[in-house]
């Protein structure tokens, strides 16, 4: 049975500091605690991995709903879920720093980084040439310094792969009975098709002070871009721009992704917990303007349009529509939504590399009628448009969608128009039935449209705490992402002919997703993403790993013992047997020494010494008025019952006062507050 998990990462000798932080060389860093480790006496090296479960395989399993293309899928999609937990400093973001330079090793060692999509590469600039210098210069050191092995399970085999000396090499077990065994069969990993089996992992950090460039190298610029067609094994979200995160267009991003969630998934209209989504309003953005550049001048000229209409567009809606004629544009709604197409259209083969062969852009700096027409090559161009089902081609399909039919209604006069989800989701299904094969995101709006969701209980989307918003942000990213990643198994045939990387085991790093949450939204952080999961209903997408790196014990409680490691100082602690996490009181996770030393603020903690020290027998019994009304006061504000009544007793113990004569004082002080408040 086909199953995912990144198992342990161990930085091997002679591996730089720069990489290991405060990590210490040679030690095994094991997420997964089923696993036992051999090692030969001599070298070091992996000979024997004893897997001995001790929690059910299909613990954390989600049930794969069946869809409209596929009549029943009975296997689940395997999730396993781990952690990574210690103090500030302890080690935690050195582990995923690790494992990413590890990717970008691998990624630029197997060419899939394209580094003009994210460096300027024909720049005269001399901070654009200082940039590429620096790109140069961390991709050397690494390559040169990093000593590493992942340990990972996959199609039933552990994996390992060594990265040493800028070289890629890989080891696989042979399976017998509990036992997987390394026979030395390692194997120098030089072509993509090498590496497979491989997964793919996207990295959360919403984390103001996480993966600046400015600090942590250039290097990681690679991975905040997603426009190769999830070619390269590794994404990190959000996007951030020398260490700054956008938050106006990461609102933009998340409110189209949830737009085209709600329209395109069952049942993903409970978004918020306290009421659910009543209507969607539409309009046009502010900012989108396709007419013109940001020189003033017109994008295309009419003579420009006419023609890329019939060389192109035209041919491409007779392949999708082959009973309908293309529609007469008369401007308004209808001509912007012409134009994106036209511009959508010549931007793909600038981005996705299985267009490249299209690439007409006449110059690189934007102008108008920037694209070159060539009749041979744009009925070519446009079968493979045709063709691709994937994420690449989404905002094609859907603006052709609208141009045939609106469905929202928008209207001509201010582009507006509100609707029910239900109202739209019946009128797709409608579509498809007779365009079986077309899925339904193909009919949500295209993206230059803007949406508000208003709730049932009357308020807006925009009116939900900062907390709401992360948690829905969050959620709605990965479920996003992962269905992009799963279109891409659509293109089976072009893949194969293309070399295109398609992926089926998926590895989430979960790092402080806490943030902002409150510790309710914490505890469901784990089953809310399970069950968006569940409905999402991926067709490819098969196995699923899950690391957390966190300081929550209400993540914790969900996760068992067995699947959390504990990092000290840089050193791996597993989790021992008799601290047992899943489902445990979230009190006695906390008073874990790798939370806290106690469970109880710093000041407050201050505060009782100096009870302690007054209520000391050692010390002098006469105090003043005032310190000794302050003392009563500070005991009696103590919210741990057992805390407070030591605390009582040995103020009884020390000044000689019965209960009754203790608790008379109190009531006489408090007398006293609700006449001062009173007054």
């Amino acid at each position: 049975m086909s199953d995912f998990k990144l198992i342990a990462i161990r930085p091997l000798e002679g591996c730089e500091r720069r990489f290991l932080k405060n990590l210490v060389s040679k030690e095994i860093y094991q997420f997964y605690n089923d696993y036992k480790f051999r090692l030969d006496d001599l070298e070091n090296n992996i000979v024997e991995i004893e897997n001995i479960s001790t929690y059910p395989d299909n613990f954390f399993h989600v049930d794969r709903m069946s869809t409209e293309n596929l009549e029943d899928i009975s296997n689940p999609i395997k999730v396993n879920i781990s952690a990574i937990v210690g103090k500030n400093g302890s080690g935690k973001s050195a582990l995923s720093e690790l494992f990413l330079y590890s990717l970008f090793l691998i990624s630029d060692k197997l060419n899939f980084i394209d580094q003009n999509q994210f460096l300027n590469l024909d720049s005269l600039e001399s901070l654009e040439i200082e940039e590429k210098k620096n790109y140069e210069r961390d991709s050397k050191k690494i390559s040169e310094g990093l000593k590493v092995e992942l340990i990972y399970l996959l199609d039933e085999t552990i994996h390992i792969l060594e990265l040493r000396n800028g070289n890629l090499f890989k080891i696989k077990s042979e399976f017998i009975g509990n036992n997987y065994y390394f026979k030395g069969n390692k194997k120098k990993v030089n072509t993509r098709d090498d590496l497979e089996p491989f997964f793919y992992s996207m990295l959360v950090n919403y984390s103001l002070y996480g993966f600046n460039t400015n600090e942590i190298g250039i290097w990681i610029k690679a991975f905040f871009h997603k426009n190769d067609g999830y070619q390269m094994p590794v994404v990190i979200n959000p996007y951030r721009e020398k260490g700054l995160i956008d938050v106006n267009k990461e609102t933009y991003l998340t409110r189209s992704r949830l737009l085209a969630n709600i329209l395109s998934i069952n049942d993903y209209d409970d978004i918020n917990p306290k009421t659910s989504i009543s209507k969607i309003q539409l309009f046009l953005g502010d900012n989108k303007n396709y007419k013109f550049l940001e020189s003033g001048e017109v994008r295309f000229t009419s003579n420009y349009i006419q023609k890329f209409r019939e060389n192109i567009i035209k041919p491409l809606y007779a392949l999708m529509f082959s009973t309908e004629d293309y529609p007469i544009i008369k401007g308004g709604i209808m001509e912007l939504a012409e134009i994106y197409l036209i511009q959508k259209i010549i931007t793909i083969p600038t981005r996705y590399s299985i267009f490249s062969n299209y690439n007409r852009k006449i110059r690189k700096k934007e102008s108008p009628d920037n694209f070159k027409i060539v009749q041979k090559n744009s009925k070519s161009y446009v079968q493979e448009l045709h063709q691709d089902r994937s994420h690449i081609t989404i905002k094609v399909r859907q603006t052709l969608n609208f141009l045939r039919k609106d469905i929202f209604n928008v209207s001509e006069g201010d582009s507006k128009t509100e609707f029910k989800p239900t109202d739209i989701i019946d009128s797709i299904k409608e579509l498809r039935r007779n365009d079986w094969f077309t899925d339904t995101i193909d009919y949500i709006p295209p993206p230059f449209f803007v949406s508000r969701i208003q709730f049932e209980d009357g308020s807006y989307f925009n009116e939900l705490s900062s907390g709401e918003k992360q948690k829905i942000y969050f959620l709605n990213s990965i479920i996003y992402h992962l269905k992009n990643i799963d279109s891409v198994h659509k293109n089976n045939y072009k893949n194969k002919k293309k070399g295109v990387v398609t992926y089926n085991s998926i590895n989430l790093i979960l790092d402080e997703i806490e943030l902002y949450y409150h510790p309710n939204f914490q505890k469901d952080i784990i089953f809310d993403l399970l069950s968006f999961i569940e409905k999402a209903k991926y067709e490819f997408i098969d196995n699923i790993n899950i690391l957390f790196l966190t300081h929550s014990p209400f993540i914790l409680s969900d996760i068992p013992h067995q699947n959390i490691l504990k990092v000290k100082e840089g050193k791996s602690e597993p989790y021992l047997k008799h601290k047992k996490t899943f489902g445990a009181n979230i009190y006695s996770l906390l008073d874990d020494s790798f939370f806290m030393d106690n469970t109880m603020g710093k000041f407050a903690e201050e505060k009782m010494k100096w009870a302690l020290k007054i209520l000391d027998p050692k010390a002098e019994k006469a105090i003043s008025d005032i310190d000794r009304e302050r003392l009563e006061q500070t005991i009696d504000m103590v919210g741990e019952p057992m805390i407070r009544e030591q605390l009582e007793y040995l103020y009884r113990e020390k000044f000689g006062q019965d209960e009754v004569g203790f608790l008379t004082n109190r009531i006489k002080q408090l007398e006293k507050q609700i006449k001062n408040s009173k007054n």
